[in-house]
């Protein structure tokens, strides 16, 4: 192997690592997305039933509440909806999403080998169609997947990789903040003297007041 296929080699080798790594990322984000959109409402039915076990913070923490839902009022102005005439016919607003050279560009190629009238392979016929939901949207992301899922990851070249690598970035941002929640850290726990705490710390923060004497 001469030095320029050993760099093909290894460039392919570090776009499949990224790629199971977007995987990982995807799913692991997926998977905890799920987790809270469960664990806030749980967790408020935590606060609930907290603030019932004591009623002289429960007492505190209501005024506190109706005393923001009446500044709230009191300082948004208000007008009344009148119905608007409209036009017997209404023009729909149409989104156009402009496709980028390098999105037309591999699409072409993955339509070469997917298209139903290039393929009889059901599963090919099946990432045409995903492909071409990914292209609609204009989505880079899912269009490399795609590239890498039917051996075309020699097409992707170094900005494409750096793209792939924000992407994988920007997921675990989003994980990192999911698990940095009260809700998600109480949910997952299983010590009920820090399900208390967390409880008893959500409080605090929305009456301004260090309570003592609870936990």
């Amino acid at each position: 192997m001469n030095i320029y296929g050993y760099m093909d080699r290894i460039k392919l080798l570090e776009i499949k690592k990224l790629f199971k790594e977007l995987d990982y990322v995807q799913s692991d984000f997926e998977y905890r997305s799920e987790i809270i959109s469960e664990a806030d409402t749980n967790f408020l039915n935590g606060v609930n039933s907290f603030l019932d076990g004591h009623p002289e913070l429960k007492e505190l923490y209501e005024s506190k509440v109706n005393e923001r839902v009446n500044q709230f009022i009191h300082t948004e102005s208000y007008e009344p909806i009148t119905e608007q005439p409209q036009d017997d016919f209404e023009e729909e607003e149409i989104f156009i999403v402009d496709k980028s050279p390098k999105v037309k560009k591999l699409y072409r190629e993955i339509v070469k080998i997917t298209h139903p009238d290039k393929s009889d392979n059901k599963s090919h016929n099946d990432i045409y169609v995903k492909a071409t939901q990914y292209y609609d949207m204009n989505d880079k992301i899912g269009i490399y997947k795609i590239c890498y899922q039917i051996g075309l990851e020699s097409r992707i070249d170094y900005e494409d990789k750096v793209e792939i690598q924000n992407e994988v970035n920007n997921l675990k941002n989003k994980i990192l903040f999911i698990t940095n929640t009260l809700s998600y850290k109480w949910y997952i726990s299983n010590d009920i003297n820090i399900k208390n705490k967390l409880l008893l710390s959500f409080i605090e923060s929305r009456i301004g007041v260090v309570w003592t004497n609870i936990i």
